[in-house]
């Protein structure tokens, strides 16, 4: 039971830290699919006339969650923003927020 809790554990820390490192390697300019193959499909996704916004969610340590928000203007990567928050639920997803296209990155 120990080591099952171990290894369980150890997998969330991974994940968490997984999408950290992911996200770091995301760069200006790069297409959907360049995006898609780094950080996989989108939790959810958002539009604003030219402008997209993709988010992500995963665990970033203990009952905590880490947003990321890659946004897209005429398909190509322009931004990437984060937020981090106490867990929700044992997924994040409850803590994933509507766009608000009030707060665009700048030069978007």
């Amino acid at each position: 039971m120990r080591i099952a809790f171990l290894i369980i554990a150890f997998s969330l820390l991974t994940a968490c830290s997984f999408i950290n490192t992911k996200a770091l390697s995301l760069q200006e300019g790069m297409d959907k699919q360049q995006v898609t193959h780094i950080m996989g499909k989108p939790i959810y996704r958002s539009f604003n006339g030219s402008t997209e916004a993709w988010q992500y969610a995963a665990f970033n340590g203990v009952k905590q969650c880490i947003y990321i928000t890659v946004w897209f203007k005429q398909g190509q990567m322009v931004a990437m923003t984060n937020r981090q928050e106490p867990s929700q639920d044992q997924s994040c997803v409850q803590g994933i927020r509507e766009i608000d296209w009030t707060q665009i990155p700048r030069g978007l």
